[in-house]
């Protein structure tokens, strides 16, 4: 799926995606991912099917984001929440689902100037 953004050219945002990729501007992430609208961390140790780690989440805390949003991969996984009552704690809004549909949230509420971080767990769907 792709894009048009030209209305948002200086925050980084997804400009399309595909089965086991996304594109942020001009950079091509084949591994799971971290994107604010002003940074862009690559190499994010998540994984589908692995349960997230203190020391996964560590990145997005940092971040300062009201908004986190953590793409489970190609479905939608609720995982024990128990690591995430930090976030709840300091008043951030965290929400799960799909990758693709992290992807596209993340853009509404960049473009809208939120606070907003998004951890995308690649791949994005089951290779075709």
């Amino acid at each position: 799926m792709k894009y048009n953004l030209e209305q948002a050219p200086t925050i980084h945002t997804v400009h399309s995606f595909g089965w086991d990729s996304v594109r942020i501007g001009a950079s091509l992430q084949l591994r799971s991912f971290i994107v604010t609208p002003d940074a862009l961390y690559a190499d994010w140790s998540a994984q589908v099917g692995v349960p997230l780690t203190s020391e996964d989440l560590a990145p997005l805390q940092q971040l300062g984001a009201d908004i986190i949003l953590i793409g489970t991969g190609p479905e939608q996984c609720l995982p024990d929440m128990a690591p995430f009552r930090a976030f709840v704690d300091r008043g951030q809004s965290i929400e799960f689902m799909s990758s693709t549909a992290a992807c596209r949230t993340y853009n509404i509420l960049a473009i809208e100037q939120r606070k907003v971080a998004a951890g995308i767990i690649l791949p994005l769907g089951m290779k075709p």
